[in-house]
């Protein structure tokens, strides 16, 4: 796990930015709020909160909420540009927030929250329990503290022919015991959540009644959920497509209950967590429910959200389904793909697609324009031509991802800023580049093939923001990068992060801080063999810092000392060298155990091009899922005079990744990954200068 620079913003700055036109926060209390914040059992610390109308107000970047988001499986973007904030939560809802403006956008549907975000500098400051509650977190006062009490926030029931499919989501993974159980009726006991739904619902056709019984202290709750079907009826725990979610199948006798394969682990009696399958039969009170692996449930028709403050609650969410298991083999396939220039210059691009899938597409700044294809595989040849067209430069369509979440990505090159519409159909999907600008550019969108199609967009304040929002890339961003100017520098220096005392996160039987540094020195050789100057900021199982940086810190009156001086020697490594490039490898940690993939982060402008170019490199031969360039004000980053990127190559939290940093061959590979895309950024090695060592 990364060290992030501490945001700070005060009272008085607030004040100051409420007494100013340029805020946008209306000016009532502004003061820090006389509480200790807890979630999970665990004391959630926030650089500076500020009690703002009912509500708290804290920075994006701010890292309390960044270890929330991390918990409950979300992240957040940012893109100043834009002045909107877009959080992905992790059933894959979207949640927008616009900068000067209360209202926001829970999977397309507005709500209010008491205050407008606004800015703060270079930040963003925005309201943590609007974004807490559309979460699925409900802020509790109980005494002297607030718990983030994580809770069931959605019912879905869906009509699936003959038999009634019911799924809970949840801020959290949900773990759970059948407390009672006939054919007809099931009650399950979820542990260490509360419920947003109501206590008794009546629904009619295959499911008659939905009973939800909150126990247990605010600090650890428990919710127990019954679900009656109709006399004769049968019903089956399902596999579900994410830990956060509970499936139960119901339908008559001699109706297939099955979503997907049964689980081998049936009757193994252990514990259940969403995403576990177990026979429906009767069962006695309080027996455990076997795990098995997750497979793909769609979402169905979402319940509302939790009151706002007031007692007015928002309207109902209703999702769109994003994701539907696909036939056998889980993906869907691409299966051909046709690029026509169309005679008034404009060009079509059709995919044939056999299977169920999701897509999303993003338009950046720089006349680039991608759509992703999820869950799907290219069956044949990428796909990489330059059409004689005035509308598109190039067209590439190639597989990326990883093998268990394989996405096909087709990439426009446009000349200027061209209309691009994106047309679902029965078993295609057509991209249509119109030969001229459009005035009203949606920048995301995203939808549906197969199934009920679906398609969306979204402009400066989406309604629906993207399925996976991506970072912002300044306007000055190539598509293509050729070497920079050679200036002589032959050094690069490579951050192995963490170190002695400082292990980073351990999970799973591996390391951050050994992962890290056994990368690194494969790394050093592949650049050292290509003829660079390398050097490590520790070589050995230490965190490097002197005690006169320690003391220089600790006496200069701002917080996290210690963190700083230990990062700032790192920093100092390099900018003393006066190196080419900054590199520092790390390895993530997340709570839920789905949250996977390699992360490219920046700070600076001129840190784009290298992150770019290493994402290009690395993501193809690592087979890691890619979780993008992103912008982050990350210590190393910020502080080193150089282009510089932290990489997080993949979670220690989650098998999947877990099984890929076990391998030493996998190590191996990701290191080639990184000395590829630095040859890819710097181009030819400089000459060597008549000065030693640069």
């Amino acid at each position: 796990m990364n060290h992030f620079r501490v945001r700070i913003f005060s009272a008085a700055l607030v004040l100051a930015l409420m007494a100013s036109e340029l805020a946008f926060a209306p000016a009532r209390a502004q003061s820090p709020p006389a509480t200790t914040f807890w979630f999970a059992g665990t004391r959630l610390i926030f650089d500076s909160p500020v009690a703002l109308d009912g509500d708290v107000a804290v920075a994006v970047r701010d890292s309390g909420l960044q270890r929330l988001l991390a918990r409950v499986g979300a992240s957040i973007s940012y893109e100043p540009q834009q002045r909107y904030i877009v959080i992905t939560s992790a059933d894959r809802r979207i949640i927008s927030f616009t900068v000067g403006d209360a209202r926001y956008a829970v999977a397309g549907v507005v709500a209010s929250a008491s205050f407008a975000p606004f800015f703060d500098g270079n930040d963003v400051i925005v309201p943590l329990y609007a974004i807490a509650r559309a979460l699925y977190v409900q802020p509790i006062a109980a005494g002297g503290d607030t718990v983030f009490e994580p809770q069931i926030g959605a019912l879905d029931v869906r009509p699936d022919g003959r038999r009634t499919i019911v799924t809970l989501h949840a801020a959290t993974a949900l773990k759970y015991v059948k407390t009672s159980e006939t054919p007809e009726r099931l009650s399950v006991t979820f542990s260490g959540v509360g419920s947003a739904l109501s206590p008794n619902r009546h629904i009619g056709g295959g499911i008659d009644d939905v009973d939800v019984a909150v126990s247990g202290p605010v600090k650890n709750p428990a919710s127990t959920v019954t679900i009656t079907a109709p006399k004769g009826a049968q019903h089956l725990i399902a596999v579900t497509a994410s830990p956060y979610d509970f499936t139960a199948v119901f339908g008559p006798p001699g109706v297939a209950l099955d979503l997907d394969a049964p689980s081998p682990n049936a009757a193994s009696g252990v514990s259940g967590t969403s995403g576990g399958m177990a026979a429906g039969g009767p069962a006695a009170a309080g027996a455990p429910v076997a795990a098995a692996p997750p497979s793909a449930t769609p979402p169905l028709v979402a319940s509302p959200l939790p009151a706002a403050p007031g007692g007015q609650p928002p309207p109902a969410v209703a999702t769109v389904p994003q994701t539907e298991a696909t036939p056998q083999s889980g993906a869907a396939s691409v299966t051909g793909v046709a690029v026509d220039v169309r005679s008034d210059g404009g060009l079509d691009v059709r995919l044939s697609i056999d299977g169920t899938a999701t897509y999303d597409w993003h338009r950046l700044r720089d006349g680039r324009w991608y759509l992703d294809v999820a869950d799907s595989k290219l069956r044949g040849p990428a796909r990489d031509e330059r059409p004689i067209s005035p509308a598109v430069e190039s067209v590439r369509v190639r597989q990326i991802g990883s093998p268990d979440a394989p996405v096909v990505r087709v990439a426009f090159t446009l000349h200027g800023d061209r209309r691009v519409d994106v047309t679902p159909a029965d078993g295609s999907l057509t991209l249509s580049v119109a030969n001229a600008d459009d005035n009203d550019l949606a920048r995301t969108g995203n939808g549906q093939i197969g199934g009920a199609t679906v398609a969306s967009s979204s402009a400066q304040s989406p309604a629906g923001p993207p399925l996976a929002p991506i970072a912002p890339q300044p306007e000055t961003t190539p598509w293509k990068f050729g070497p920079p100017a050679a200036d002589g520098n032959r050094t690069i220096v490579i951050d192995p992060g963490h170190g002695g005392d400082d292990a980073g996160t351990a999970h799973n039987g591996l390391v951050e801080k050994e992962l890290t540094l056994a990368i690194s020195l494969r790394l050093r050789t592949l650049l050292t063999q290509a003829g660079w100057n390398v050097r490590l900021t520790r070589e050995t199982d230490i965190d490097p810092v002197s005690p006169e940086l320690l003391s220089a810190f600790a006496g200069d009156g701002r917080p996290n000392s210690s963190d700083r001086a230990y990062l700032q020697t790192r920093c100092d490594v390099a900018n003393a060298s006066n190196a080419r490039l900054f590199i520092s490898i790390h390895v993530n940690y997340a709570d839920a155990t789905s949250v996977r993939g390699t992360t490219f982060y920046y700070t600076k402008p001129q840190d784009v091009p290298l992150a770019q170019a290493l994402e290009r490199s690395v993501i193809p031969v690592a087979g890691t899922q890619d979780d993008g360039v992103v912008k982050s004000n990350l210590y190393v980053t910020k502080h080193t005079n150089m282009p510089a990127v932290l990489i997080e190559t993949g979670f220690i939290s989650n098998p999947g990744d877990v099984r890929l940093l076990a391998d030493r061959n996998f190590l191996q590979t990701f290191a080639a990954g990184i000395a590829a895309g630095v040859k890819a950024y710097a181009g030819a090695l400089p000459a060597m200068s008549s000065k030693t060592d640069q």
